[in-house]
């Protein structure tokens, strides 16, 4: 659970991982405040809204914190729809305990929405203009090594890829421009430890370094 809510929450496991976040650095304040203060918020009260919120908090965070295996990030994927909810309970809360500053108030919204879009801006543009950050673990060196071999493969019977990335047999399906119904018929020869591994599919044969 630590990993999942403490580590990966505002600030990714790695540099090149900006996608992994949950929420933006700005948040952390106000998410934390949130937790509390939703339930301390004045709200109609037949509402049982924010029990709910706090039971979908809970039931979000079990598949991730009961499982170790990989992706167990991604078993908490759910957690990206509750969590902005804690946030703006928190900006609420705050914003309502400075109810005899109206100097405060009157400055507040802007100066909160002002840092988150200028985080969010921050962000976003050195996850776009970054080729590492793009990247990070989306292996786009095998989409353009496969679209480059795609353009050649006519030309020869058999194709040796040597192994590289994960489940690069899957981009070389992807990308050089092999049909369904083409991958459907071709030889395949495999190896499974309860994932597959493809040594060959068609023309192409994977072979590691060794």
């Amino acid at each position: 659970m630590e990993r999942v809510t403490r580590r990966e929450l505002f600030v990714p496991r790695e540099i090149s991982d900006l996608s992994v976040a949950r929420l933006l650095p700005v948040e952390s304040l106000f998410f934390y405040v949130g937790l509390i203060a939703l339930g301390l918020l004045t709200v109609v009260s037949i509402s049982r809204a924010r029990w709910v919120i706090y039971a979908a908090l809970v039931i979000t965070l079990i598949p991730a914190v009961i499982t170790e295996d990989n992706p167990n990030i991604m078993r908490a994927s759910a957690f990206a729809v509750l969590s902005p909810l804690f946030s703006a309970a928190g900006i609420v809360w705050l914003y309502s305990k400075a109810a005899g500053h109206r100097q405060v108030r009157r400055f507040y919204y802007p100066a909160v929405g002002s840092a988150i879009a200028l985080t969010a801006a921050v962000i976003i543009l050195r996850y776009s203009q970054s080729i590492m950050f793009r990247e990070a673990h989306f292996q786009n060196f095998l989409v353009l090594l496969n679209t480059k071999v795609g353009g050649h493969q006519q030309r020869y019977s058999r194709v040796y890829m040597e192994r590289c990335g994960t489940v690069d047999w899957m981009y070389t399906i992807a990308f050089t421009g092999i049909k369904p119904a083409q991958y459907q018929a071709m030889q395949k020869e495999f190896w499974s430890d309860g994932m597959d591994h493809f040594t060959r599919v068609g023309k192409f044969h994977f072979r590691s370094k060794a």
